[in-house]
């Protein structure tokens, strides 16, 4: 539908040079492809193609996505452009380096370039460029009277009346009911993408902590790749830590942000500390390397010796006694450590049925399957992941919840019988899987899901044995504290 009210004295000089007189002003009223009603009103006149500026639509709530086939016009309260917003928003100083800059002036997109100094007058002078997004309707509406009429853009009218007529209020988003195959999804990954609708999430995060970390472009300055260590302490509480417990030994790499993390059977360089902190340097391949901590003696000599373990040519470093956030790295790496431990436990206690105790030797292998699940399935802001930083490749091997009953092979077996385990986690070198049985702690090469009732039957619970140190030490009596 077009409604045009009366002429005027206004001539248009179109592309190819003429002159067209103006008919008046117009409303027309029409559909987009995807069906919504627009309004557009405007100067009409007697012209092969009509033409919008898209300096007047984005004035009304729109976002312009373009490239060389065309592009859209997206509202900016819709999903895609308050995510096309929050992108922009963002984005790290290096991408931004490589933006140009663009400037609305008087209704026309320009972008400026410096040339360089010139020899002969030894000045700086700035070349501007239009880039207007719609130029051929520029000149085609250039007057050669009085100016145009005011066009307005072509918005839904639904939409127009809601942004004249009140502001939205910030409200909260209720979480969206999840279907049963992307809570399978999460489960298998072992929660380490946050989700509302999870309750383990919430309860294993409901202190949410803002991480300042140095940007990409800062840790890039560095000569050598740094390695932070140091020891944590977990409790039933979120914000308290109980340092009679068990130390757990949390290592974070600046480079790749990988990080490792376990148990370990006291400070100090054990055998068992330097092997795992040794393996650890080694699967980063570096050969020489800064390693960071506190100035606590236990750490110090497992430094060292972790290095002379792995051989790599290692620069100590210390932060000043006292000062936590000297070694904030690997601080944030502890508590995203912490955080994802309480998920992983939340999540196998209601599996189980069962609450199960601090002593119990399934909990000890929780700090190493965290750390791995955060390298292999969380990523930065580069859209890549610890475990692609590192390795330069996906982690491909299958996703399985942490305590999960399965049926596998041995490594080393001879005979093609499977036998029936907890899933704790994969070896990092090698991929393959790590389960804990009534025999100690074994090795799988390949495995078979049970069914659903099967798989969190708590009946042989309190057989299982092994822990990182001592894959066939025997469980705890329960006389113990």
């Amino acid at each position: 539908m077009v409604t045009v009210k009366p002429g005027s004295e206004v001539v248009f000089k179109t592309a190819s040079g003429e002159l067209v007189p103006s008919d008046g002003t117009g409303t027309f009223i029409g559909f987009g492809e995807s069906g919504m009603k627009c309004r557009v009103q405007g100067a009409v006149a007697d012209v092969h193609k009509p033409l919008i500026s898209a300096h007047k639509c984005l004035g009304h709530g729109r976002i312009a996505v373009l490239d060389a086939d065309g592009g859209q016009l997206v509202p900016l309260e819709s999903k895609a452009g308050r995510a096309i917003q929050r992108i922009l928003t963002k984005a790290s100083v290096s991408e931004t380096k490589t933006w140009m800059p663009v400037y609305q002036e008087r209704g026309v997109y320009n972008f400026y370039l410096r040339r360089k100094v010139d020899r002969t007058t030894s000045s700086m002078s700035a070349v501007e460029v239009h880039a207007d997004l719609n130029a051929s309707s520029a000149a085609e509406r250039e007057p050669q009277g009085r100016a145009d009429p005011p066009e307005e853009p072509m918005v839904a009218e639904e939409e127009l009346e809601e942004v004249v007529e009140a502001e939205r209020p910030v409200q909260i988003r209720a979480p969206e009911e999840p279907t049963p195959a992307e809570i399978e999804e999460h489960e298998s990954m072992g929660h380490v993408q946050y989700r509302d609708w999870c309750r383990h999430c919430i309860a294993g995060r409901a202190v949410g902590q803002p991480h300042r970390t140095r940007s990409e472009e800062q840790r890039a300055k560095n000569v050598l790749p740094t390695v932070s260590f140091d020891y944590a302490f977990m409790s039933r509480g979120v914000e308290e830590d109980d340092e009679r417990l068990r130390p757990i030994l949390v290592m974070k790499d600046d480079k790749t942000q990988s990080v490792a993390a376990t148990f370990v059977d006291s400070k100090g360089a054990t055998q068992y500390a330097v092997k795992f902190a040794a393996n650890f340097l080694r699967t980063l391949g570096y050969r020489k390397v800064v390693l960071k901590s506190d100035g606590e003696h236990s750490i110090i000599a497992l430094k060292s010796a972790a290095a002379r373990e792995a051989a790599v040519e290692a620069v100590a470093e210390e932060s000043p006694p006292g000062d936590h956030q000297a070694n904030g790295m690997v601080e944030n790496a502890i508590r995203e450590v912490k955080l994802q431990i309480r998920v992983l436990r939340s999540a196998l206690e209601e599996k189980i049925g069962k609450v199960l105790t601090d002593d119990d030797p399934v909990l000890t292998w929780l700090p190493r399957q965290a750390a791995d699940l955060l390298n292999r399935y969380k990523k930065g802001t580069d859209g890549r992941t610890a475990e692609t930083r590192r390795s330069g490749k996906q982690w491909r091997k299958p996703a399985i919840a942490f305590g999960e009953r399965l049926y596998f092979k041995e490594v080393g077996e001879s005979v093609r019988i499977l036998k029936d385990g907890r899933y704790i986690g994969h070896h990092g070198r090698t991929g393959s899987l790590l389960l804990m049985t009534s025999e100690g702690v074994k090795r799988g090469v390949g495995f078979r899901r049970m069914p659903e009732a099967d798989r969190w039957d708590p009946s042989q619970w309190d057989q299982l044995k092994g822990i990182p140190w001592e894959f066939n030490a025997p469980r705890p009596s329960p006389e113990t504290d």
